[in-house]
């Protein structure tokens, strides 16, 4: 019992000066009621420390909030310029990859602009937001932000380059398809899946392995489209693999003829989708026969570039397409021989993402064969 008691009493003084005098002031009780009392500090100490630690870390997070994301995400992160973040579904280190790394048009946040600790206590602000919104099933919404977390896995490889990576994201996609998702989730991973495919047939310089990932993405966005035939960003990314799968066979493919049709379809579901120009520019890059001709193809990306200039910032998947806007410019540029053009066109994309490797390691360094 001494040894308890004096456990208990070190403990007790190691709680500041207020209890210093704890075992001076609890003399005067029998030991057991001295102990319980104790105990009860302790107790309430332990329980109202981090609740007021949480309150502290959520007031902070909202006036960092309202300092540095209030204005593109609105009063309470309802949405505005910027998408909505309540409810956040988004891990703790997920929201610190998004703020320091850019997502879509939300270009990367400094750190002198705002702080690891910040942005943490925004997250917990955030949360304690979302706990006041209608419920929503805890598996599924943990599925949601599973499918949120492999575009983004998509996003940065494409732009890393990391074809490795491109290639096995289907492995991860069949795991999340074996659980129960939502409808739009399912049709979100498969245009995933798809996406990840033509950007490996864009990118290698191995013409089997291109092959082979353009005929999966084909599977794969007709699935999509199979569970959603008005989703206007399976078609756009259908349109591109099947012209993707022209320029790569043209004298077996029969794709091209219908290419121009998909874009049809897809501009009476979202004509202000910037993509929509971004895969009529690209289509008529790669496979010039599908309309009068591929001089449209460098106003058709220019006006792309225009429009991903307006999109809102922080988009989720689908929110590619600003910088790759650039990189192809910058190839129609330079097969009409304007270097500079081209090189220009080249350094805006890199200027969007810094990281893109193929502008930096294929198309840029190609300039200099001209």
């Amino acid at each position: 019992m001494l040894a308890a008691r004096n456990i208990l009493m070190t403990a007790c003084k190691s709680l500041g000066p207020h209890f210093s005098r704890c075992g001076e002031r609890i003399g005067c009780y029998p030991l057991p009621l001295r102990l319980g009392k104790l105990l009860i500090i302790c107790a309430v100490v332990g329980i109202c420390g981090p609740i007021a630690c949480a309150q502290e870390s959520i007031s902070a997070g909202k006036a960092s909030f309202d300092r540095v994301c209030g204005l593109c995400h609105g009063p309470q992160g309802k949405g505005d310029i910027g998408p909505p973040l309540v409810p956040m579904t988004h891990e703790r280190d997920e929201v610190l990859d998004i703020a320091r790394e850019g997502r879509g048009m939300m270009p990367p946040v400094s750190s002198k602009t705002i702080s690891d600790d910040e942005i943490v206590n925004v997250w917990q602000y955030l949360k304690s937001l979302s706990g006041g919104t209608p419920s929503t099933d805890h598996a599924q919404l943990s599925q949601s932000h599973s499918v949120l977390q492999l575009g983004l896995r998509v996003e940065r490889a494409a732009i890393a380059g990391d074809l490795s990576t491109l290639a096995n994201l289907s492995m991860d996609a069949s795991v999340l398809l074996t659980q129960s998702l939502s409808p739009s989730d399912k049709k979100l991973v498969y245009c995933l899946e798809a996406y990840a495919n033509w950007q490996l047939a864009v990118q290698t310089t191995n013409q089997k392995d291109a092959l082979t990932a353009i005929q999966a993405a084909e599977v794969q966005i007709h699935e999509a489209l199979a569970l959603d035939d008005k989703f206007s960003e399976a078609d756009i990314l259908e349109a591109l693999i099947e012209a993707e799968a022209f320029a790569l066979n043209p004298k077996e493919s029969t794709s091209s003829t219908n290419v121009a049709s998909i874009l049809d379809r897809a501009r009476i579901l979202d004509p202000k989708n910037p993509r929509l120009l971004l895969a009529q520019g690209i289509v008529d890059f790669r496979s010039p026969g599908t309309r009068e001709g591929a001089g449209s193809a460098e106003n058709e990306l220019k006006q792309a570039g225009e429009q991903f200039e307006k999109e809102p910032s922080a988009k989720s998947w689908p929110n590619w397409g600003y910088a790759e806007t650039f990189a192809w410019l910058g190839q129609v540029l330079q097969q009409k021989s304007d270097v500079n053009g081209a090189r220009q066109s080249y350094q805006r994309a890199l200027a969007i993402q810094p990281d893109y490797k193929w502008v930096s390691a294929t198309l840029l360094p190609s300039l200099n064969q001209h």
